[in-house]
């Protein structure tokens, strides 16, 4: 087992689940009202931030609280599987983020121009 100090490695990943679900919320909402408000976009996009909005948390919410009760059992090859999709979910978040402040920028430009 893993373990920092006394904190298995596990429950600081589901740790970290839990807060990205927590953070993931807010920026899902700001991306879907963007996607709304923009007259371009397609009910496929529409129903794909819908999707994504009520899917993704529930999972980081559920899949931390796992690792936080369970993450004690883990093999260390699973832990090493757990790290490398919390690097993924860090990823996604961050490029969400920049998604939203490129469009929230590209949008103030427009609107300086007209």
């Amino acid at each position: 087992m893993v373990t920092l100090s006394s904190i298995p490695l596990a429950a600081v990943i589901g740790i970290a689940y839990i807060l990205f679900g927590f953070l993931y919320v807010p920026i899902l909402i700001a991306q879907l009202i963007t996607v709304i408000r923009n007259s371009q976009t397609t009910a496929i996009e529409i129903a794909f931030r819908l999707t994504q909005f009520f899917v993704a948390p529930v999972i980081l919410l559920l899949s931390g609280g796992i690792l936080i009760f369970q993450g004690w059992r883990l093999d260390p090859m699973l832990v090493f599987q757990q790290i490398l999709l919390l690097y993924l979910m860090a990823f996604l978040v961050v490029r969400d983020i920049q998604r939203l402040q490129t469009k929230s920028k590209v949008r103030t430009i427009r609107l300086k121009t007209k």
